[in-house]
């Protein structure tokens, strides 16, 4: 089986190629190169600038001496223009505060690349605020400090786009490309263009980046290393619509342009990717022969995540072709270089797919069990960092209606000690003033009812903004939802599939909760009533639960609660249920009854789930390390909660919450 397909373990319905060589084609493009040389003498280097006068000028030579071993040894550079920004020489030197771009780029260059970014957000943060790059006069330093700009968002794209953050990736380049254009770099602009076309092709916007590398081409005629880009980004467009001839004549083109270079890293893009389209043709001796190169080029490169994907790669040659042996050889010599979590994915898929080639079925089963428990971290952690963020912006929309709440009470409380001078002053003038004053009283109380009314409009407005984020966060997880949906269609593991179902509950869970926000006059408190009621028959539909199969009794209390509590009680409840749902009968059994309740009670929140199953001790449900019961322990914490389990004719979970809020 072709390596290009594994990231995924039912392969054939989906088409992984395209995708595998994108992620690394975009991981590589621009900015990468070679040499090697032996490790430089730092006081040496420094001396070189005791005969220069002028601070600026020894300053400026240090400077490009540090940055000149970007592609050589960056991690020597770091410390050189290090022992620069902290020496004496800096002070006061604003025109070289470039430093931090520099710095950045170095530690781009050693994998760093959250200490990158911090540096590069520096830089962009400083030249933002810089008025001689908003209004210089001087042509030079404008250019050079939009090309600066231009290139740290390049590469802070390329860290988002590792880090997976592909929206705020497709920003950066955008942004850069408008740099670069603004000061008419036509290479630069293509290639920052042909980035975003290698990221469109990434999110399956396959059309629109397939339109946008053509009309790059005229642009790019007499410029090879933007047409290398440019027939990169075509040949895996045509990959991933399948159209096998377009994608080898741009492969063909650009491998022809690319192995003219001095590139190390593209030509091992360029290798690799032609072995990829061979091995897809059948062309096993070719795809070997690339595959060998292109390991061969990644050994001469200081590009560290290059050489465990010629390893991998070839690997699943070696299982296609039932060189099971070999594959294993090979998975077990890249297991032991540094690995990040997507290529040591693709080793655990090696490993069983050559002990299930040999016959080695309990060692492939590990293996197996290895990649889906790697797999379901990776996916967790998108879920909770989604997660985090959609409750960053839930709390920020929180806060900003609290601070217009404070600055509508700071306007009435002035308009009413206003009103009380404007008193004290009529009873001084006494009669004579009244008429004046009633006068110049209607005024006042015209404009305050004017003013009234805008800020009745203004909070209406903030209520259908809090309304719209409910709705679009509702959206945000139906979305999640679907994807998590499509995904069970391709899964035939039961377990898999489980855990997919599992997981498109408890975003089922929080969905209901925002749509209810976002329909009802409350955006801030739900009725549980309502609420679950509408929770446990989205359940039974989930599991197929038939009328005739289960007697439901629901002892439910109307409670408006607000929706700070409300989402971690609805998350227990989605487990509770689901679990008695999966496991509390047999089969054959006789007819389940499902009992919830839940009411308010002496200043607590009571919950019981109870069924007539098999039941199940206390100390079982307490020592499972499943993840539903991590997430009840979790928020049994933060709702100081108690649980008691009673294992008698099935089972009653009984949880008694005393942190919890109701709606004011």
């Amino acid at each position: 089986m072709c390596i290009a397909y594994r990231i995924h373990l039912k392969p054939k319905k989906m088409n992984y190629q395209g995708l595998h060589r994108l992620f690394i084609s975009i991981c590589l493009w621009i900015g990468v190169v070679y040499l090697g040389m032996a490790q430089p003498n730092l006081d040496s280097l420094w001396a070189t600038a005791d005969t220069i006068a002028e601070d600026s000028s020894k300053i400026l030579h240090l400077h490009e001496i540090g940055y000149s071993y970007r592609n050589t040894d960056p991690e020597f550079g770091i410390v050189f223009l290090e022992k620069l920004k902290n020496s004496a020489l800096f002070n006061n030197q604003d025109y070289f505060k470039s430093l931090d771009y520099h710095i950045g780029e170095l530690y781009y260059h050693t994998g760093d690349m959250k200490t990158a970014e911090q540096y590069l957000w520096a830089h962009h943060d400083l030249y933002q605020n810089l008025d001689e790059y908003k209004n210089s006069h001087k042509e030079r330093l404008r250019k050079k400090r939009r090309l600066e700009m231009g290139t740290a968002k390049l590469k802070l794209a390329t860290i988002y786009r590792h880090n997976e953050l592909n929206d705020k990736a497709l920003m950066m380049i955008k942004e850069a490309a408008d740099h670069l254009w603004s000061i008419r770099d036509t290479m630069r602009y293509v290639l920052a263009t042909t980035q975003e076309c290698q990221l469109l092709n990434y999110l399956h916007r396959t059309d629109d980046a397939i339109s946008k590398a053509h009309s790059l081409i005229p642009l790019a005629k007499n410029i090879p290393t933007a047409l290398m880009g440019i027939y990169n980004s075509l040949s895996v467009s045509f990959d991933v619509l399948k159209n096998i001839d377009s994608s080898m004549y741009y492969s063909s083109k650009y491998h022809e342009l690319v192995m003219d270079t001095d590139n190390i890293p593209n030509q091992f893009i360029s290798s690799y990717n032609l072995a990829l389209a061979y091995q897809a043709h059948k062309q096993y001796d070719k795809a070997q022969t690339l595959f060998d190169q292109s390991i061969q080029l990644a050994k001469k490169s200081k590009v560290p995540w290059l050489l465990p994907y010629g390893y991998i790669s070839k690997a699943g040659l070696m299982t296609e072709t039932g060189r099971y042996s070999k594959g294993l050889q090979l998975a077990q010599k890249v297991d032991k270089m540094p690995l990040r979590k997507d290529q040591k994915l693709l080793v655990y898929q090696s490993y069983y797919e050559a002990h299930k080639g040999l016959g080695h079925y309990a060692d492939a089963l590990q293996y197996h069990e290895k990649w889906k428990t790697l797999n379901d971290s990776i996916a967790t952690e998108k879920l909770e960092s989604t997660a985090n963020e959609l409750q960053i912006k839930y709390e920020s929309a929180k806060k900003e209606k609290q601070i217009v709440q404070l600055s509508n009470d700071k306007m009435l409380q002035s308009h009413r000690i206003t009103m009380q001078r404007y008193g004290l002053l009529g009873l001084v003038i006494g009669l004579l003033a009244l008429g004046y004053f009633l006068i110049k009283l209607s005024k006042q109380r015209n404009k305050i009812r004017q003013q009234n009314n805008i800020i009745t409009k203004a909070l209406e407005d903030k209520d259908i903004l809090l309304k719209e984020i409910h709705h679009r966060v509702k959206n945000n997880l139906q979305v999640i939802s679907s994807l998590l949906n499509l995904q069970s269609n391709y899964i035939s593991n039961e377990k898999a599939l489980a855990a997919i179902t599992e997981g498109k509950n408890r975003v089922a869970s929080m969905a209901l909760i925002h749509q209810y926000l976002y329909q009802k006059d409350h955006i801030t408190s739900l009725d549980s009533k309502e609420y679950f009621d509408e929770l446990i028959d989205s359940l039974l539909d989930s599991y197929d639960i038939e009328e005739h199969q289960l007697q439901l009794k629901k002892e439910i209390e109307s409670i408006r609660i607000d929706v700070d509590t409300m989402v971690p009680i609805g998350l227990i409840v989605n487990e509770l249920v689901s679990n008695a749902l999966k496991h509390a009968w047999d089969e054959h059994g006789e007819k389940g009854v499902l009992t919830i309740q839940f009411k308010e009670i002496d200043d607590a929140l009571y919950l019981e789930v109870s069924d007539n199953g098999i039941g199940m001790t206390q100390e079982k449900f307490l020592s499972s390390n499943s993840f539903g019961n991590k997430l009840i322990m979790s928020f049994r914490q933060k709702l100081d909660a108690s649980i008691e389990i009673i294992n008698q004719q099935g089972t009653s979970v009984r949880v008694s919450i005393h942190n919890y809020k109701k709606a004011a």
